[in-house]
């Protein structure tokens, strides 16, 4: 599966493919249950060497990652998922969250920083929303290969190619 394949975005939203990272199994089993109901497709990982494992042999669309989870720590799956899959996005969670803790981690390159416990509601709210996102950053995409295709008028060739893109772009947006 290819990188674009997993931002499936929400039009496709029982496609969506969301990693769970947490070390305590009650947070795990809760995130779990409540993001399938929602639709998606979930795996979770138990502590952050597993949540590495699990990214080197898959992609998905977004990562939830609680701070703390031992020797590998949230952190560290920040920065390994976006060393392997730098479209997949990152929301780091937290029990023990400060300033300084949000700022490594928006730093980084996490998308959000949630501090626990957090109402069911809300955090659909920001899947969701992150969701979205992901869907305007590919109709964006496919938007501007379009736009290249007819502006710059390239050779057949890479004219077929581009042509075959806007194609998967749109499949993958629609």
């Amino acid at each position: 599966m290819g990188e674009t394949e997993a931002r499936s975005g929400p039009s496709a939203r029982q496609l969506a493919r969301i990693l769970v990272v947490d070390d305590q199994k009650n947070m795990r089993k809760t995130l779990s249950i409540m993001l399938r109901g929602a639709g998606y497709d979930v795996q979770v990982a138990r502590d952050g060497a597993h949540a590495m494992q699990l990214l080197d042999g898959e992609l998905f669309d977004v990562v939830v990652t609680d701070l703390k989870l031992g020797q590998v720590d949230g952190l560290d799956v920040l920065r390994y998922s976006r060393e392997k899959a730098p479209l997949t996005e990152v929301i780091v969670m937290t029990a023990y969250g400060t300033v300084e803790s949000a700022v490594i981690a928006m730093k980084m390159g996490a998308h959000d920083y949630i501090q626990k416990p957090i109402a069911v509601n809300e955090f659909n709210t920001r899947i969701q929303s992150l969701l979205n996102l992901i869907s305007a950053e590919l109709s964006s995409s496919a938007l501007f290969i379009h736009l290249t295709v007819n502006v710059y008028d390239p050779s057949p060739g890479i004219s077929s190619l581009i042509s075959s893109l806007c194609a998967i772009a749109n499949d993958l947006i629609s």
